[in-house]
């Protein structure tokens, strides 16, 4: 078997036969980034592999391993984690181990390398439905207010998400070239992400900065400007020397044009929200809020599926959509407007 190495470290070795060697031949030769996965995707497994599966799984032999092994495998990351640490892993991240074992083991299936795939045994905790933070019309205001006093340029990428409803890396990633004022549009066609380096000798960075497509077809979309946001943008480009208003220049960008990467991003934005006295909000909270509050106004699902680079409405009615205590409570007043109730036909009574 033939296995590219140089992304592990020289010291990593593994029997023939052994999951750890298949495992880095299926990253190597399968998993490489390209048509089948991004290079985050890449970079993610090969961290999984270093960090949790293969200092434990790697030197059993593919026969060997089976639903006990695994199982037991899962357990002990359940409960201890990578450094013994109290509470294990999180449930999301077990499943995320599990994703990798289970693909890795199914193409061997294939091939011939094992006999079965034992994952199809192994039982996990379930995942949890998850609820996403979304600002009520309050904390929204509250936020507004804080940007609107505030000269900091990343406060534009807090305007860009909240109205265009964009994921923090492709805020990151916007350029002149991809906003079109006078047609009132801008079209997302990139996204940031720093990712760590694999295999990186000594002295070398251990991470670095990405630009790429996003990461499904959907995501490339074109996104129609509200006035509110098309102002903002006007003005700032307004304010920028000519050299930094070029197509391929950044939207949000510091003093000499670099990009702000999307941590330096959400470090603003959690200043932001405490002046603002809104607590436990994150950046992404602000794509939530542009999704559910455009549902509120009235937008169909299938408009804002596309707004958001979903490919099916139901991923964003799952995943985005949240009606909340205030809007409930507006619609559920419809009720006192029955006819009868209207003119009056059918009194209250005084006592039940």
């Amino acid at each position: 078997m033939h296995t590219k190495e140089s992304e592990f470290s020289p010291h990593e070795s593994y029997p023939a036969n052994s999951y750890g060697a298949w495992l880095i031949y299926w990253i190597e030769n399968f998993r490489q980034p390209g048509d089948v996965v991004k290079e985050s995707t890449y970079v993610n497994y090969h961290y999984l592999a270093r960090a949790y599966i293969l200092p434990r799984l790697g030197r059993l032999s593919l026969d060997a391993l089976g639903p006990e092994q695994l199982q037991e495998f899962f357990f002990f990351l359940r409960r201890a984690g990578r450094r013994q640490r109290e509470g294990g892993i999180s449930v999301k991240f077990l499943h995320d181990i599990y994703s990798l074992v289970n693909l890795s083991l199914q193409q061997a299936l294939i091939y011939g390398r094992a006999r079965c795939n034992p994952c199809a045994q192994v039982v996990l905790p379930p995942l949890k439905e998850t609820h996403s933070r979304v600002l009520d019309l309050g904390e929204q205001y509250r936020i507004e207010a804080a940007l609107a006093q505030n000269s900091d340029p990343r406060a534009l990428a807090v305007w860009i998400a909240l109205y265009a409803g964009l994921r923090v890396g492709e805020v990151s990633a916007l350029t002149w070239g991809s906003v079109d004022l006078e047609r009132r549009c801008l079209w997302v066609t990139q996204t940031m992400i720093r990712l760590q380096v694999p295999g990186n000798t000594a002295g070398a960075p251990k991470t670095k900065v990405v630009v790429s497509a996003p990461k499904t077809k959907t995501g490339k979309r074109r996104i129609p400007l509200p006035e509110t946001l098309r102002a903002l943008l006007a003005a700032r480009r307004k304010t920028l020397a000519p050299a930094l208003a070029q197509p391929g220049c950044f939207v949000v960008c510091q003093r000499n044009g670099r990009y702000w990467e999307p941590r330096a991003l959400e470090r603003y934005f959690e200043k932001v929200a405490a002046q603002a006295q809104v607590e436990s909000a994150h950046f992404h909270c602000l794509r939530h809020t542009f999704a559910t509050r455009s549902y509120e106004l009235g937008m169909d699902l299938k408009t804002l599926s596309e707004l958001l680079g979903h490919a099916r409405p139901e991923t964003t009615q799952k995943l985005y959509v949240h009606s909340l205590d205030e809007h409930k409570a507006a619609a559920i007043q419809v009720l006192d407007h029955l006819p009868w109730r209207e003119r009056g036909a059918v009194p209250i009574p005084a006592a039940i």
